[in-house]
């Protein structure tokens, strides 16, 4: 055998055990793990609002091994990963956001809390009432008198369920001829389902300071079924005031 092949041989099984080495090295189980910071956009939010909460993550091995779990005391949590939007639960209260990272060995979980307060005033718009489903542009009309404004921040809440009707349509809402929600689809194409559409917007563009409005909603429709939709419950947050159905 000559000292080129046996040198050659040499080298070659030298990468390989460098090689098995890295592949242990990079293993799950074989690095080390941890949740350097877990942290939220804000630590108090009122109810019903939502919050950024991402993390950075310490870990010698692949990141590609890792998984990330998401848990919360109360509210909901969207997305996965090392971000995430957390909305707080309509009851005030402590809530404690817990992350579980792991590679299926090695595995770290930390928490932080989140204060959620309780929205101190609100005005219900209108409650309890179907479309007249006269026309394919269906509208329910209220004339809104606000009395006061508690903060700067108003929001439009409202819960609409798709009763009778068969197809989806598309949802606006005008303040005083100002479009606050274009053309927004809800709905389903099972009834049975009562499909249900619970949302809210900023409106502190338009309701900035008391006096009257006129809050229309709108929906077009593309089949016309008497009480096809209902509007459950539609609020404005953070303000004071009464309200009454107009024709």
């Amino acid at each position: 055998m000559s000292k080129y092949l046996i040198s050659f041989t040499a080298i070659l099984s030298l990468l390989i055990i460098i090689g098995c080495g890295e592949d242990q090295l990079y293993a799950p189980g074989r690095g080390t793990l941890k949740i350097a910071e877990l942290k939220s956009s804000v630590t108090e939010i009122d109810s019903g609002d939502t919050a950024t909460i991402e993390c950075q993550v310490e870990y010698s091995g692949q990141e590609s091994f890792l998984s990330y779990t998401w848990n919360a005391t109360g509210g909901n949590i969207a997305g996965n990963g090392k971000q995430v939007i957390y909305t707080a639960p309509e009851e005030p209260g402590v809530q404690t956001i817990t992350l579980t990272v792991t590679d299926g060995v090695v595995i770290d979980q930390q928490s932080i809390t989140i204060s959620v307060k309780a929205i101190s005033s609100m005005l219900t718009v209108g409650s309890n009432t179907h479309w007249p489903a006269k026309a394919l542009d269906d509208v329910l009309r209220y004339e809104v008198t606000v009395a006061k404004v508690s903060n700067n921040k108003v929001e439009l809440k409202y819960d609409i369920t798709q009763d009778q009707d068969k197809v989806d349509t598309f949802l606006s809402i005008t303040i005083n001829g100002t479009t606050v929600l274009n053309k927004k689809a809800i709905g389903g194409f099972i009834p049975s389902t009562a499909e249900r559409t619970v949302d809210k917007i900023d409106v502190s563009n338009v309701i900035r300071a008391p006096g009257k409005y006129t809050i229309e909603f709108s929906l077009e429709l593309t089949n016309l079924v008497k009480n096809g939709w209902l509007l459950n419950e539609a609020k404005l947050l953070r303000v004071e005031g009464t309200s009454r159905q107009i024709m």
